[in-house]
């Protein structure tokens, strides 16, 4: 009994890392820029990349270098 709790236990895990990795409904579709949601955040902003609305990294570092 024990052993078969176990076994289940471990397939439901194993089989819920492929659904988690496999999540496409998180992703916003668009088409442009535009019609992503805006971001509050001032490094990050969304941007349309193959129809999908991800975040992309806008802060520009500043160059000391002379």
């Amino acid at each position: 009994m024990d052993k078969t709790l176990k076994y289940m236990y471990t397939l439901i895990s194993f089989i819920s890392l492929f659904f988690i990795a496999k999540n496409d409904a998180v992703y916003i579709k668009c088409k442009t820029d535009a019609d992503c949601p805006k971001s509050e955040s001032t490094i990050f902003a969304m941007k349309c990349n193959n129809y999908r609305c991800i975040y992309d990294y806008i802060h520009k570092r500043n160059s000391y270098a002379t």
